[in-house]
């Protein structure tokens, strides 16, 4: 079978896979991990679960997606299949071999995956609905809003507001996001419950806000990396500094590319000094938090049960990788629905390409959760 080169940057590339014969150190390794953090899945396959010399790790990828993996990553857009001859070119772009594809049935890659998607199986839904009690969470960016360069400019169309509107009106409903409260309330505009900074702070109809205690002791700290963040990255055009409440986060989506890695190297500078913090990487995002046992799936847990819903009544939508941890949670019992307009590794049962298909699925459960008279 022959191959062909590509040269790739880490922003070309959706998902990445590594075998045995990958090396982790060096050069590829600085790749990986810069491709990493911009959002870029980084699967293992072969078995192999090995960590860098330095930490460094990739994301597990169970083996009963590795051969379907290794098969469709050579016809998914972006997408390389990292090969035994991996090296890196003199500018830091990751050079690597795509097999020719063997699929030619014109799938899509959550298809080829076997991730069905939510709107094929919306009976499915129609029967779990009317079970019993449910509730839906929401993430926001990029499930109920497209991504957008400026976070500020995510704003609710006045369609997916009159949606949300409906369906709160017939079953508890939450914005489950990494943004700070007072930016979800703002921008949502709507009178849901809210579960900001991944599950740290939790708003539950209209009651006082819950933060998360252990949280708010290490308050002092997230001051403090704040105040060298903004010192230390000053000088680097793009780079938007977003201060929570519990949390801090360097916005990267403006930056050049030659400027990526700097700012990589700032942030984990900045994070060796505060043991209590740790690190967790977005969409173009480095967010710092504190470093405890809670995650989004423990939140909405929390919420649901606030909310007298068991798991099996949970619904929950959402594209970034933090969702992740409410799709483990619920994936035996609730519905998870991953918005996945390309290919990686999932928890969730089905999937939807874009927030458009979110405001049809959502449009639906409104249809079913509606008395007949109304």
């Amino acid at each position: 079978m022959s191959s062909h080169p590509l040269v790739l940057s880490a922003q070309d590339v959706d998902l990445v896979l590594i075998d045995d014969a990958t090396p982790t150190d060096g050069p590829v390794i600085d790749w990986l991990r810069r491709a990493q953090g911009a959002g870029v899945a980084v699967g293992a396959v072969a078995g192999r679960t090995d960590a860098s010399a330095d930490g460094w790790s990739p994301d597990y990828l169970g083996p009963d997606r590795a051969a379907v993996l290794l098969e469709a990553s050579a016809t998914a857009d972006r997408t390389v299949l990292v090969a035994n001859d991996t090296d890196v070119d003199g500018s830091g772009d990751f050079l690597a071999t795509l097999s020719p594809s063997k699929l030619s049935d014109g799938k899509s890659a959550p298809q080829i995956l076997g991730l069905p998607s939510a709107l094929d199986h919306l009976d499915e839904l129609t029967q779990r609905l009317r079970r019993g009690r449910i509730a839906v969470g929401l993430d926001y960016d990029g499930t109920l809003t497209p991504i957008v360069p400026h976070p500020a400019d995510a704003v609710l169309s006045a369609e997916m507001r009159e949606l949300l509107h409906d369906l709160a009106a017939l079953c508890p409903v939450a914005v489950v996001s990494g943004r700070d409260l007072d930016s979800l309330r703002e921008l949502a505009g709507l009178d849901v419950d809210h579960i900001a900074e991944h599950g740290m702070v939790i708003e539950v109809d209209a009651q006082p806000v819950e933060l998360h205690p252990q949280a708010l002791a290490i308050q002092p700290d997230i001051d403090r990396v704040e105040r060298q963040l903004r010192d230390d990255l000053s000088g680097i055009a793009g780079v938007l500094i977003e201060r929570k409440q519990l949390a801090v986060a360097v916005h990267y989506r403006q930056v050049a590319d030659a400027d990526v890695a700097i700012v990589d190297r700032k942030v984990s500078a900045a994070l060796s000094q505060y043991p209590a913090l740790r690190l967790v990487r977005g969409k173009k995002v480095h967010e710092f938090r504190p470093d405890i046992e809670w995650d989004k799936g423990r939140a909405v847990l929390q919420w649901a049960r606030e909310r007298a819903v068991a798991v099996e009544g949970i619904v929950f939508i959402g594209d970034d990788r933090t969702d992740e941890d409410v799709f483990r949670v619920i994936r035996r019992l609730g519905v998870g629905v991953v918005v996945l307009p390309s290919l990686r590794p999932t928890d969730a049962g089905y999937f939807l390409r874009d927030p458009e298909e979110v405001g049809t699925y959502l449009r639906r459960i409104i249809d079913v959760l509606r008395p007949p008279s109304a």
